[in-house]
């Protein structure tokens, strides 16, 4: 996994018309369109698993924060693009590293550095703790789209599809009210959802060695549990264009986790912090490419 990260030096206010996090998908796709057009043609239309991500515009002096939709005059900020597949990073990486400067609606910002890192996934799972009790603090606005017919092995719908009974007439009426959910976006700290969308992002992109199917059985059980919200949540609408009245709704806040003891399974507990310490760099949910859903997780005890 590729990290590059741009550092600049913002010398007027700019006001942002969108979610910062979508400006950096933007520059992302205008360095990769100077060089290779038609990669960067493939990477905005294909509708597979996207082999990137983004982190929206920080602020890191003269104090650290997330921007939202303005960059104050005179700040140090930083952006950063996560390449998860290791033939792209290896076709755009040394066109991403001669870059000189970014263009932010228009205005052409000089870089003052680029820091470049290589981050082994495996290294990530083997070096991971098994968690218990652990918090995950979400940084930017997060979310999930909930699947249509993705049901899990304990429904009989999902039965009835695995029997080869999807023409019959009370699986077609079944999965025709199941469908209705397609499109519904949840706008809860729910980990289910998102665990097992960075599962089928590391099945895509990484090698795993463990067992796929027996780790989502366990997740199936309810065997990770909300256990507080320490400072509450907070519901934000952020614009990818304004003028259109395109937006992503999510929730910020940090939330507290636990395993259900009669469930704990320590291999399991080890895989789950993996994926989540992975969710670190890539994010996870709606619009992970454009800096939303990013996370940072933490063990705890009472």
């Amino acid at each position: 996994m590729l990290i590059i990260s741009y550092n600049f030096t913002v010398h007027e206010n700019i006001i942002l018309n969108s979610f910062s996090g979508f400006i950096v998908r933007g520059i992302f796709f205008s360095l990769i369109k100077k060089e290779n057009p038609k990669l960067a043609d493939e990477l905005h239309q294909s509708k597979s698993i996207a082999p990137y991500s983004t982190k929206p515009i920080v602020m890191v002096y003269p104090m650290q924060r997330i921007i939202y939709d303005k960059i104050p005059m005179n700040s140090l900020c930083k952006i950063s693009i996560i390449i998860l597949d290791e033939k792209i990073s290896e076709i755009i990486k040394d066109f991403l590293i001669k870059a000189d400067v970014i263009d932010i609606l228009g205005k052409l910002i000089t870089l003052n550095s680029i820091e470049v890192k290589n981050v082994r996934v495996e290294e990530i799972f083997k070096n991971a703790k098994p968690l218990k009790k652990f918090s995950i603090n979400y940084l930017t606005p997060t979310s999930f789209r909930k699947s249509a017919i993705k049901c899990c092995e304990h429904c009989y719908v999902y039965s009835m599809l695995k029997k080869g009974e999807s023409k019959s007439k009370e699986a077609v009426e079944e999965i025709s009210k199941i469908k209705l959910r397609r499109g519904a976006v949840g706008v809860y700290p729910e980990l289910l959802p998102f665990i097992k969308n960075l599962i089928r992002l590391v099945n895509r992109f990484f090698p795993v060695n463990f067992n796929i199917k027996e780790f989502e059985e366990w997740l199936d059980y309810e065997s990770i549990v909300i256990s507080g919200f320490p400072s509450g949540i907070k519901t934000i609408r952020v614009y990818e264009h304004k003028v259109s009245n395109k937006y992503v709704i999510g929730f910020i806040g940090k939330v507290n986790y636990s395993i259900r003891e009669k469930l704990y399974n320590e291999n399991y507990a080890q895989i789950l912090n993996g994926l989540l310490k992975l969710a670190e760099y890539t994010n996870m949910g709606i619009g992970r490419t454009a800096g939303l859903g990013w996370i940072k997780v933490e063990e705890y005890e009472e």
